[in-house]
C-alpha cells in the first residue's frame, strides 16, 4: 500500500508505504485505520494515522480463503473470501478482529457490498448472491 499527497493532483507525491503480509487486492479507510483485503493473509488493519509511517496493528488467520474484497460497515468488515464465501469480522479491537459469522456461497466470493443489513455478493460463475445479514453472527 502507498500513501499520496494528492493536494496538487497533478503531481502527487508519494508521503509512505506500507508492505502487506500479502497480496493486496482491495482496501477500506475507516478514519485513521486502513483495513485491506490481503489475499492469503486475509484481512489486515493498519493505522495510518501518521500517513508517512504505515503501522500494522493485526490481521486475521485464515484457513482456505483468499481475501479478494472489503468493506467496513459499523463495528464489522466484510470480507469476500473466495473460496471461503463471506466472512464477517468484529472489528471493535483493531489489533485483533475476531470471526463472527460468515456465508458459503454457491461459488468464490470476489465482491462483496452491504446496505443496510443486505450484503450483495458477487460469487464467479454463480453471479450476483443477495444475503441477509442483518445477524453479523451466523455461522
Amino acid at each position: 500500500m502507498e500513501i499520496y499527497n494528492v493536494s496538487a493532483p497533478a503531481a502527487p507525491v508519494k508521503v509512505g508505504s506500507y508492505r502487506s503480509q500479502g497480496c493486496t487486492y482491495d482496501l477500506e479507510i475507516e478514519g485513521t485505520l486502513a483495513y485491506l483485503a490481503s489475499g492469503n493473509a486475509g484481512l489486515e488493519v493498519v493505522d495510518i494515522s501518521d500517513r508517512s509511517d504505515p503501522v500494522f496493528l493485526g490481521r486475521t488467520e485464515m484457513s482456505s480463503g483468499y481475501g479478494c474484497e472489503v468493506q467496513v460497515v459499523d463495528r464489522h468488515a466484510f470480507l469476500a473470501d473466495s473460496a471461503a464465501g463471506l466472512q464477517i469480522f468484529e472489528i471493535s479491537n483493531p489489533a485483533s478482529p475476531v470471526r463472527v459469522g460468515g456465508y458459503v456461497t454457491a461459488d468464490w466470493a470476489y465482491d462483496v457490498r452491504v446496505v443496510g443489513t443486505t450484503a450483495y455478493v458477487a460469487a464467479d460463475d454463480a453471479g450476483l448472491e443477495i444475503l441477509d445479514v442483518s445477524e453479523r453472527t451466523r455461522r
